[in-house]
């Protein structure tokens, strides 16, 4: 058991996975009460199941995979781990990548990493990881694959900066080469991202232009993992990170299937990322990307780079279109609009490919690549996210948020504080407001801990991280802890998303609820149905609804909504995927610290529902 414990907690350490005083006395309790380490490390939650499996993984190298002998970890996922192993019946060195069956998402997912692997496996291309063999045992799936010494284009660009059009587009080409050869094969990588494009010298003879790297496409292997339906609820599930919501196209959230246009959109946002330095949608957290990528809303590329051609530009555009259908069809339209841009890649230095270098001697031609995408003036809202040293910068991005938030929401439909009497006051007025803390998740995903049952039924559905309510309401308050005392929260920003089950069902969300006795009272309401979305009022729970204002309809009818509801100073401002809504003023004297979600006509969905207590800025916008 010494031994054991001793090979068990040096390892975790080694990973930085505990503290050295945490292994030493781990050890000594293993040895005093004869616990097995995996199991005492889990008793103490200190290590989740991925970890444990990394670990007994290393302390039995030549055991876990027949074949294989594990040499060390190259790194790990929310779902799995990849391992530099010797495969040893032709001695040579591969990346060995084990996911435990457990952690899949359902149990269909086994069968299909065995009907697809084996396609993956047959395919040969000079930009694509090469894979060599696949299987199951012992409780996880296997996947070998080319070893690769090179480094990721993502760390690439945050140690040089964006880089030029040249440089963007000739790695581009050779992914868009890549893909073109996977969907001949009926193959959709689903995750592509500069994280997984991997840069490397190219093999002596290898025709690229000179000091361009060639790119590798990995994780080709188990990127269809991630096909199932309910990709949006398990974003954010522990440990079950599945795709890469900056790249996502937008109806791999929406739950229909990826192809090889999703891959495209992929595509256009990793050049994104190359030519502005930073991804799409950069300093969001998941509810706003969720939200933006389903309005179809990005921040133009032009906002990050004046030096760009409008060749450059429109294409990118085209490529990140909201519609599948708006981008390219197939990778040979693609890659001829690419080649159609005129780029003078021939005799380029990759070490001159860095945004901003001069490159002596070249003169770039690039054509005006016409195609429909995002317009360039849609505005944006972004939620401030900036490092604390560059102030000036971060009440810009505050300014930002504030303004595309809310400007458009002060010129809404005004409800009074007695909405069924006359009322010839001003609608409220949005300001700036700052976040003071990190956003908060009221729903965990697993349980309806903290949340208050007022009537149907309500569960938890883990699989899919998602709270579900049937013909009924439940509550949730929102206070937060000062000097050891629970304060109701003055100011606060609440994201709820919320998707129907069928066209029968409205979901609605109650807010600023007057405080009287019973908590029955007049509250208002944001009310989501198959016709859009209205904000109105209710005298109690299941009092008639009055709509004040006009719907807001939503295009594309999509059941996926993010509700976003502002309570400020002057009132509340109420948007739905990005869309303004309504403006509200507070009610007087005060209102109860809650807010409820409600099911009508069945069930529906609410997920990813976070709040962030906010505070007043010093500007105010008009």
């Amino acid at each position: 058991m010494s031994s054991d414990a001793d090979d068990f907690f040096t390892i975790a350490e080694r990973l930085s996975w505990i503290e050295s005083d945490d292994r030493e006395r781990l050890r000594r309790r293993s040895m005093d009460e004869g616990l097995d380490p995996t199991k005492l490390a889990l008793e103490e939650g200190l290590l989740d199941a991925v970890q444990l499996d990394t670990i007994e993984t290393l302390q039995q190298p030549r055991e876990i995979i027949p074949g294989y002998v594990i040499e060390d970890i190259i790194g790990r996922g929310g779902m799995g781990v990849v391992y530099r192993a010797r495969q040893v019946a032709l001695d040579r060195i591969v990346a060995l990548k084990t996911i435990l069956v457990s952690r899949m998402a359902d149990a269909s997912a086994v069968s299909r990493f065995e009907q697809e692997a084996r396609t993956v496996a047959q395919l040969r291309h000079p930009n694509i990881i090469a894979a060599y063999d696949f299987g199951k045992h012992g409780g996880r799936l296997y996947f070998a694959m080319e070893l690769v010494e090179g480094e990721d284009l993502e760390r690439t660009i945050v140690e040089r900066g964006p880089l030029d059009e040249t440089a963007a587009w000739g790695i581009a080409r050779q992914v868009a080469s890549g893909l073109a050869h996977a969907a001949r094969h009926g193959v959709v990588h689903r995750d592509i991202k500069p994280a997984n494009l991997l840069l490397v010298e190219p093999p002596e003879g290898f025709d690229l232009p000179d000091g361009l790297p060639m790119v590798k496409i990995t994780d080709f292997g188990l990127a269809f993992l991630t096909a199932d339906s309910d990709t949006r609820t398990r974003l954010t599930a522990e440990n079950a990170t599945v795709g890469s919501p900056h790249y996502m196209a937008p109806e791999q959230f929406d739950g229909f299937d990826a192809d090889l246009r999703s891959d495209i959109y992929a595509l256009g946002a990793s050049t994104y990322h190359m030519l502005a330095g930073k991804a799409p949608f950069d300093g969001m957290k998941l509810p706003q990307i969720l939200a933006r990528k389903l309005a179809g809303k990005i921040d133009p590329l032009s906002t990050h780079r004046d030096d760009l051609h409008p060749g450059t530009i429109a294409l990118v555009d085209r490529m990140l279109s909201h519609r599948p259908e708006d981008r390219f069809d197939d990778y040979a339209s693609l890659l001829a609009a690419i080649d159609s841009l005129g780029l003078p890649i021939k005799g380029s230095s990759w070490s001159n490919m860095v945004a901003g270098t001069p490159r002596s001697g070249e003169h770039t031609v690039i054509t005006q690549t016409p195609g429909t995408g995002t317009d360039p003036g849609a505005s944006l809202v972004t939620e401030p996210n900036l490092p604390t040293t560059d102030s000036q910068k971060s009440k810009s991005g505050l300014l930002i948020w504030a303004a595309a938030c809310f400007v458009a929401l002060a010129s809404a439909v005004l409800i009074a504080l007695r909405p069924w009497e006359t009322n010839t006051e001003p609608p409220p007025t949005a300001i700036a407001m700052t976040d003071v803390g990190t956003s908060v998740l009221l729903f965990n995903g697993v349980n309806t801990h903290n949340w208050l049952p007022v009537s149907g039924n309500w569960v938890a559905i883990p699989q899919q991280a998602v709270l579900a309510g049937t013909d009924g309401l439940i509550g949730h308050t929102l206070f937060k802890s000062e000097s050891g005392r629970a304060i109701p929260l003055e100011y606060y920003r609440l994201v709820i998303f919320t998707e129907r089950r069928s066209d029968d069902v409205a979901a609605e969300v109650h807010f600023g609820m007057e405080a009287v006795p019973g908590r029955n009272a007049a509250r208002y309401v944001v009310r989501h149905d198959k016709t859009g979305i209205t904000v109105g009022y209710r005298e109690q729970d299941r009092g008639e609804f009055m709509p004040l204002g006009q719907t807001v309809p939503w295009p594309n009818d999509t059941p996926l909504v993010a509700l976003v509801l502002e309570r400020q100073p002057g009132g509340w401002f109420v948007s739905a995927n990005e869309r303004p809504v309504g403006a509200v003023r507070l009610r007087e004297p005060s209102e109860l610290p809650e807010f409820r979600l409600s099911s009508e006509n069945g069930t529906t969905w609410f997920s990813e529902i976070t709040v962030t207590e906010l505070a007043e800025a010093t500007t105010q916008l008009h």
